[in-house]
């Protein structure tokens, strides 16, 4: 029986890409590169710093400099985090029909506290997360499936009795080595196709989450 569905934030809960991509191009304005366009660096909003410094300075991991332009990225994300966020559209009526289903709610993310508080703060959801899993709350972090696990521990829930809603091949990952029902978040940034192959299913928009969960509100 179903008692908690738990969520990622960026790319499913909320649109958080300009923000992410404005902090990139405040890194590239500093080091005296071209700022690129929102477009080109959307798909990638959900998959961390490391990413946008991979893509944006074209170096990868081993580069001397990646771990120094990866912080001095989260610096200049840390001026601009909680400009811009936004709700996708329909996810807070998702949360309402859940909490009056007595379902429990929360967020498991890979963003650091002190931006994941920030954020989430500006949402304006109705009903408040009963737990929220940053990437810096425990040792690992997502795809390893020990935050989904701690954050169904801190609901006094199974496993079993949860669902997590992820839009990247790491929150799949994660879900179903935890025991849990994975559902895909298709209006997300990741076009994963491993995801979409792993995942319990897959839902187009939020509505489609209470529907693969078996409401009839949706």
């Amino acid at each position: 029986m179903l008692k908690a569905v738990l969520f990622d934030l960026d790319g499913t809960l909320a649109d958080t890409a300009v923000d992410l991509c404005k902090a990139l191009n405040i890194l590239l304005k500093k080091t005296g590169l071209p700022e690129q366009t929102f477009d080109a660096f959307r798909p990638i909003a959900g998959d961390g710093a490391g990413a946008f410094v991979r893509q944006g300075f074209g170096i990868d991991d081993t580069h001397p400099d990646f771990q120094r332009l990866r912080q001095e990225y989260l610096t200049a994300y840390d001026e601009c985090c909680d400009k811009n966020p936004q709700l996708f559209d329909n996810i807070d009526r998702l949360i309402r029909v859940l909490v009056q289903s007595n379902i429990r709610w929360g967020i498991i993310t890979n963003k650091g506290k002190q931006f994941t508080q920030r954020v989430v703060s500006k949402l304006d959801f109705t009903f408040a997360p009963e737990v929220v899993v940053c990437g810096d709350t425990l040792s690992v972090s997502k795809p390893h499936p020990e935050p989904l696990l701690y954050a169904a521990q801190q609901l006094g829930v199974s496993p079993q009795q949860c669902a997590y809603v992820g839009d990247s091949l790491g929150d799949i990952q994660a879900a179903n080595a935890a025991k849990m029902v994975s559902i895909l978040a298709n209006w997300g940034y990741s076009m994963n196709d491993t995801a979409r192959q792993t995942a319990h299913h897959i839902a187009q928009t939020p509505y489609e989450v209470l529907q693969k969960l078996g409401f009839q509100a949706a």
